[in-house]
C-alpha cells in the first residue's frame, strides 16, 4: 500500500514537471525533476518516519476503542434484551394476577352479598318475632288494664246502686219489715 502511495506520488511529480517543461523548448530538465524527486521522497520519508508510531498508536487507539465500543453495546443490547424478557414476564405475571384478582374480588363479593341477604334474613326474621312478642305483650296488657277498668267500673255502678238502694231504705223501714215479719211467724 505504502508502495503505491509513493509510486502515484512520484507519476504526479514526473508529470507535473513534464508539463511544465514542454513550454520552454529546452527539453525535460531530468536534473530538477530527480532533484525535486528525492525532496519530495526525502519529506516523505521524514513524514513517515516521525508520524508513523503516533499515527499507527491513533488508529490502534480507534481500533480498540471501536470494538470495545461494539462490545459495550453488545452487552447494553444483551442487558436490555434481558431486562426486556423480565418487563415481559412480569407484564403476564401482573396480567395473570389481575384477572384472578378480579376473579377473586368477584366471588368474594358474591359471597358477602350472600351473607348480607342470609344476615337480613336473619335480623328481619327476629325482628318480626320482636314485634310479634311485643304486640302480645302489649295486648295482653291492655286487655288487663281494659279488665281492670271495667270490673272497677262495674265496682263502681255496684257501689252507688247499693248506696242508692240503701238510702232509699230508711232505718224505719227496716222496722216496719221487721214487725211484718214478726206477725207472720206468730
Amino acid at each position: 500500500m505504502k508502495l503505491k502511495v509513493f509510486a502515484f506520488f512520484m507519476l504526479s511529480f514526473l508529470s507535473f514537471s513534464v508539463y511544465a517543461a514542454s513550454g520552454h523548448g529546452e527539453g525535460i530538465p531530468w536534473e530538477i525533476i530527480i532533484q525535486q524527486t528525492v525532496n519530495v521522497a526525502c519529506v516523505i520519508a521524514l513524514l513517515v518516519y516521525l508520524t508513523k508510531t503516533p499515527i499507527a498508536s491513533y488508529f490502534t487507539e480507534r481500533h480498540e476503542k471501536y470494538f470495545e465500543g461494539v462490545r459495550r453495546a453488545q452487552e447494553a443490547k444483551e442487558q436490555a434484551q434481558q431486562k426486556k424478557t423480565e418487563i415481559e414476564k412480569k407484564l403476564k405475571n401482573l396480567l395473570v394476577e389481575a384477572q384472578n384478582g378480579q376473579q377473586t374480588a368477584q366471588e368474594d363479593a358474591k359471597a358477602m352479598s350472600q351473607k348480607m341477604l342470609a344476615d337480613t334474613e336473619k335480623m328481619a326474621s327476629k325482628i318480626k318475632e320482636e314485634a310479634f312478642r311485643t304486640v302480645t305483650n302489649e295486648l295482653q296488657k291492655t286487655k288487663i288494664r281494659l279488665r281492670q277498668e271495667i270490673l272497677e267500673a262495674a265496682l263502681g255502678q255496684a257501689h252507688s246502686g247499693l248506696e242508692t238502694e240503701v238510702k232509699k231504705m230508711e232505718p224505719g223501714h227496716f222496722k216496719k219489715e221487721f214487725s211484718q215479719k214478726m206477725r207472720v211467724v206468730q
